[in-house]
């Protein structure tokens, strides 16, 4: 999962799953965004910055970003 203050994206590599919020306007994460096809660039980008924190600080006990 990686959160910016406009953004959340959960990852779930065992289900082959994701989530988007945008969480500044949608606080209570009631819609997701992640099948919305003009959101693809945004899911990669968080995405991205994801795999640049995994890489610098490792993958988390337990299995994996996100679970699942």
């Amino acid at each position: 999962m990686i959160r910016t203050p406009q953004w959340k994206l959960c990852v779930y590599p065992r289900r082959g799953a994701r989530q988007l919020f945008e969480v500044a306007r949608d606080p209570n994460e009631l819609h997701d965004r992640s099948g919305d096809p003009t959101m693809a660039s945004k899911i990669g980008e968080l995405e991205n910055q994801l795999a640049r924190w995994l890489a610098e600080h490792g993958e988390p006990r337990g299995g994996g970003a996100g679970g699942g």
